[in-house]
């Protein structure tokens, strides 16, 4: 679901660990205010481009379902 097939392909061969690292553990603050909870990312590394792309292309793959 990467929009950039080159990425996706270095993304799926990653090890588990450097992937781990890359996306799942985003330092991230979390607050919560009258009726929304917003995410605040605390830390910058080279896949955030990548993975707010894939996110917005899930969101409308959703959409349409």
């Amino acid at each position: 679901m990467v929009p950039n097939r080159e990425r996706g392909v270095e993304l799926v061969k990653m090890e588990f660990r450097r992937f781990l690292h890359a996306i799942v553990l985003l330092p991230c603050q979390i607050v919560r205010t009258a009726r929304r909870v917003i995410y605040r990312l605390l830390g910058y590394n080279r896949w955030l481009p990548d993975f707010f792309a894939t996110w917005e292309r899930l969101q409308r793959f959703a959409l349409t379902e």
